[in-house]
């Protein structure tokens, strides 16, 4: 086993959101050496996952925390704008030693750039009130003290979720559009984006 292996066999991390990103992200983490654990509104389905539900008061318990290294939210906004893992969990995350947040957002904060390209150097300026709501979480994860990272991600697409799956289903909608460009993300790149920049963070901690 190499020195890095060895290293992601003492970080814990706990994923909020086990939809099809989460388990995704989830399964490739445990896959890379990490202890990655999903929450579940209702059901504890494995011993991987654990019960939460920003809708009521019951949180999880606090051995749950003990050793967590790393935090990831893939949980959409209350309708309201708050955060549903900051809303109820916020203190908590500022307890733990923590090396790394990770919150996944999406392009849908730049609003209408009429075909313009844009980079994460560019203004938010979100037009639809889902992603108003985006964007106010962004800035509440960004105003903590945590250690966080936002990824704004296009359309997710991966097993079940392809154009062909479209097609089988004939649920597609088929668009002709001069130099039309889709901007879409598979969730297996997103998985690996985010261990790789796990695996920059800790490696500048070993070099300090």
């Amino acid at each position: 086993m190499n020195s890095f292996a060895s290293v992601l066999k003492k970080k814990k991390i706990l994923i909020f959101g086990a939809g099809f990103s989460g388990k995704k992200i989830a399964m490739e983490m445990r896959n890379a050496g990490f202890e990655a654990f999903t929450s579940s509104r209702s059901v504890k389905y494995d011993k991987w996952s654990f019960l939460y539900d920003s809708n009521n008061n019951e949180l999880p318990p606090d051995e749950l925390f003990k050793g967590v290294t790393h935090i990831l939210s893939c949980m959409p906004p209350n309708k309201d704008g708050s955060d549903p893992l900051l809303s109820k969990l916020e203190n908590k995350l500022l307890d733990l030693d923590l090396e790394w947040a990770g919150y996944l957002s999406t392009t849908g904060v730049y609003g209408n750039t009429f075909g313009e390209w844009v980079s994460e150097n560019d203004p938010a300026n979100p037009v639809q009130e889902r992603s108003k709501r985006r964007l106010l979480c962004e800035e509440k994860w960004i105003n903590t003290s945590l250690p966080t990272q936002i990824f704004r991600l296009p359309g997710i697409y991966g097993p079940g979720r392809s154009t062909l799956d479209s097609i089988l289903k004939k649920n597609i909608k088929v668009i002709f559009k001069k130099d039309q460009v889709f901007s879409r993300v598979h969730v297996a790149d997103i998985a690996n984006a985010i261990i790789y920049l796990i695996q920059i963070k800790i490696n500048l901690l070993f070099t300090r």
